[in-house]
């Protein structure tokens, strides 16, 4: 899909009016449910976002910002305050052997911000949005059951030894510790017999 066939017309005839400072683009999202014909329409990259952006706002007196534009130090300073706190409170964490669990949103940003808290003895398992599918890759999306599969390829695919806890991203459960079908974090504890902390 070629981001110029965005239009932005009623959009930025809106926003001429208001007293907006910046405008952030999100990339479409689709799921496995999405007609083929439909999911590529809404197929559009990172690169062609940011190149339509740079565009875009020659024209227009606000800025344009693309998510990776403004994503990567939001999560990277999210991931750093979630490990402090977590570390902080959780005195004897370090010692033990972890598996983080990550959506593909943050993958390549959760190894760096592990590196600068000098954190050891882990590994990193993405989570893919199995439930949800298309091009979902927020932690967000994220079901039980996306994590069980994805807890049951690390333990075929690893050599190491089983995890003494499993550390998953908060944002995929609710207040009930449910994911969005309702389908309690428990179930990953019951069903693996190990020790889940949610940061």
């Amino acid at each position: 899909m070629n981001a110029e066939n965005f239009s932005f017309r009623s959009v930025t005839n809106y926003l001429k009016g208001s007293n907006v400072g910046e405008v952030r683009l999100l990339r479409p999202g689709y799921t496995r449910y999405t007609p083929s014909h439909i999911a590529r329409e809404l197929t559009v990259s990172d690169k062609e976002l940011q190149d339509f952006c740079l565009r875009i706002t020659k024209k227009y007196t606000f800025p344009i910002h693309t998510s990776p534009d403004i994503d990567y130090k939001n999560k990277l300073k999210n991931i750093l305050c979630s490990l402090f706190n977590l570390f902080k409170t959780s005195k004897h964490l370090s010692k033990k052997r972890k598996l983080f669990l990550c959506a593909k949103s943050v993958k390549n940003i959760l190894p760096i911000a592990l590196e600068a808290m000098e954190i050891q003895n882990y590994e990193i398992k993405t989570v893919k949005s199995k439930v949800f599918g298309g091009n979902v890759d927020c932690a967000g999306l994220l079901l039980v059951e996306d994590y069980i599969s994805a807890i049951e390829e690390f333990f075929e695919q690893s050599q190491t030894e089983k995890p003494e806890v499993v550390i998953l991203p908060r944002a995929s459960f609710d207040i009930n510790m449910e994911d969005l079908s309702m389908t309690p974090v428990k179930k990953i504890e019951d069903i693996f017999n190990i020790n889940l902390i949610l940061a």
